[in-house]
């Protein structure tokens, strides 16, 4: 949920447009997060002088016209050729025609031209992380960084990939923060710099940050979503629902919103709520099988609606047909129908193949026992309970036992 710069189009076309590419001009015309203020650009980066052909040709790329925006590319590289800008245009043309690899090379013979331009590092950097070569990319960024110490974008870029890509919440910390202290109503950097101070369980810093994130963006769901993370962190799940549903209202069509909104609910025992939540996520997007499985669990283990659970089982499992977790929670539901002989059949088929959860083995024993095989129910829990002595069912395991043997 950090400010991620991997919209490597939005990269290209400040760079080969002139704009303020520290920051960013237009949020809602880039794609940039909803309700999220600009960057302030800086200074330093102000627009080189170009040919007609490179501006017609920046014009054409930002109209995805391609063909064109080769040919007028190219024209622009010959009547400019110390310049990284055709360069680095041209690249974007064969990124986006599926040409990777001389998108590539072009980005490179970018940095050749210009060693000294950061504009071109830092597309290239951006290049690099988004085919996994963190420490390459990181070697752009920390050059951009330093041929432009006033510019923000290399900074953030930094931080995205510390944060992302190298695990370094640290690091990310620490590059949000130079952004901050340039400007600290960046919406972005405050956001990021709070989910990075959350990432080290420094809730004291990460409150805060995420709190001026949400008074500098408040009507992007983000902030909101990255507090319902902390609040949970902090064990306040009730506040975090607040926080989520806040975040609804921002973004209705929001199928991740809803999503943990039902997980929160299921957790708080708020089943109405939850079976809302849950369903108002399948109509957003019916191919989340989190979703089908935990309406699925929920409704068989309250033995309710058994015939909606029937069909969110049955989905799960068709959407995911190798996942044992789903064969399981659908075992749980052929259970609660009466149907123990095809319960019986899916748990015994995920707890001989693979490396089967202690859940299962006790599923299984609770089948067992229910259909009267008693010898094999005590077999099944004491399975679950060599798997793991502390699993979440495992004091009922224990007792279970006790009564049969």
């Amino acid at each position: 949920m950090t400010y991620k710069l991997k919209n490597l189009s939005l990269l290209v076309l400040l760079a080969v447009s002139g704009a303020g590419w520290a920051g960013v001009d237009n949020p809602a015309a880039t794609g940039q997060a909803p309700g999220f203020a600009a960057p302030a650009a800086s200074n330093a980066a102000a627009k080189p002088k170009t040919s007609p052909e490179y501006d017609q040709a920046v014009n054409a790329l930002r109209n995805k016209d391609l063909d064109q925006a080769d040919k007028l590319f190219r024209q622009a590289m010959l009547k400019q050729p110390k310049s990284p800008m055709p360069v680095i245009g041209l690249a974007e043309v064969e990124r986006l025609k599926g040409h990777d690899d001389e998108s590539l090379r072009l980005l490179r013979k970018a940095v050749e031209l210009a060693p000294a331009d950061a504009r071109s590092r830092v597309v290239l950097g951006t290049a690099l992380y988004l085919r996994g070569r963190a420490p390459e990319a990181e070697k752009e960024l920390l050059k951009a960084a330093e041929l432009e110490p006033k510019a923000q974008l290399p900074l953030m870029a930094l931080a995205d990939l510390y944060f992302n890509a190298m695990k370094r919440p640290d690091k990310a910390a620490e590059y949000y923060g130079r952004v901050i202290k340039m400007n600290p109503d960046i919406a972005p950097a405050q956001l990021g710099q709070g989910m990075a101070f959350l990432a080290m369980k420094d809730f004291e810093h990460a409150a805060p940050a995420l709190e001026k994130a949400r008074s500098l963006a408040p009507t992007s769901p983000q902030p909101l979503m990255a507090l319902t993370q902390l609040q949970v962190a902090q064990g306040n799940v009730k506040a975090a629902i607040g926080s989520l549903q806040e975040a609804a209202k921002l973004a209705p069509l929001s199928e991740d919103i809803q999503l943990r909104l039902g997980m929160y609910y299921q957790q708080e025992k708020q089943w109405p709520e939850a079976y809302t939540a849950y369903e108002t996520a399948l109509r957003l997007n019916d191919k989340l099988v989190v979703a089908y499985n935990n309406l699925a669990w929920m409704a068989a283990d309250r033995k309710e609606r058994l015939d909606d659970a029937e069909r969110w089982g049955a989905k799960a499992v068709q959407l995911f047909p190798n996942e044992a977790s789903l064969k399981d929670t659908y075992a749980w539901v052929k259970r609660a129908r009466g149907d123990n002989k095809a319960a019986l059949a899916l748990l015994e088929s995920i707890t001989s193949s693979g490396t089967p959860a202690p859940d299962y083995f006790y599923h299984l024993g609770v089948v067992r026992e229910e259909s009267g095989q008693k010898t094999e129910a005590v077999a099944a829990y004491k399975r679950a309970l060599q798997i793991s002595p502390k699993f979440a069912q495992a004091d009922d395991a224990r007792q279970r036992l006790a009564k049969l043997e």
